[in-house]
């Protein structure tokens, strides 16, 4: 019984990057090609604004895109920058799915979407930081493509089925999701370091000990 926690355990822990992977993959497959469909049907926004809109929101993103990672690095911790931007995609995907007035579903886009955007970069700077093998990157990165071209037909498939706003369900469902995973690798990699942390301690005394000069 023992040996096989140990094994699900493990199996759940190799399933945690690929899944965040995927999700965050089609967070942005699912809003990015549908959204300024969602400008128009649900908000009747004009061309020009749909433009201007677009280019204000992908501003917000590049900022974030710079300072959230520096964030990050000063801290050394990616995954709880992943969780915000987690909590963010939904915060954004309720407010876009319940809101009928466009200024306000602007102000979502430009203050919480773009932060929520780069949850992504976080999960591959949290693979550098714990040291993954270059395969593992590519693997993952090899999966959020996967995700890019799958995503847009998904979302085309649930906006014929179920309406305009069904995608944005989709996507805080998706984001729920996102949340999940990130707290469990959360929990994991801080068991990890609670675990190792003693036994490095140990070592370093050990290791400070042969090198005092008895005498």
């Amino acid at each position: 019984m023992v040996a096989l926690g140990i094994r699900s355990e493990s199996y759940v822990k190799r399933l945690l990057v690929p899944s965040a992977a995927l999700l965050w993959g089609l967070q942005i497959a699912f809003l990015s090609p549908a959204l300024a469909l969602i400008l128009v049907t649900l908000y009747d926004a004009s061309t020009a604004q749909v433009g201007w809109i677009l280019t204000v929101y992908n501003a917000s993103g590049f900022v974030a895109s710079l300072l959230l990672p520096s964030y990050a690095d000063r801290r050394e911790d990616y995954l709880r920058p992943m969780l915000a931007c987690g909590v963010l995609t939904l915060v954004l995907a309720l407010v876009l799915a319940f809101t009928t007035s466009l200024p306000v579903a602007v102000v979502a886009l430009v203050v919480v979407g773009g932060p929520a955007g780069v949850g992504s970069s976080m999960l591959y700077a949290h693979l550098r930081h714990s040291g993954a093998k270059p395969a593992d990157i590519v693997n993952t990165r090899a999966i959020v493509s996967v995700a890019w071209i799958a995503g847009p037909p998904v979302a085309t498939l649930i906006i014929g089925a179920f309406g305009n706003r069904a995608i944005l369900l989709a996507i805080g469902a998706i984001a729920v999701l996102i949340i999940v995973t990130t707290v469990v690798m959360i929990f994991q990699w801080s068991a990890a370091h609670d675990h190792d942390g003693p036994a490095q301690d140990a070592e370093d005394e050990h290791l400070a000990l042969r090198t005092v000069p008895w005498s």
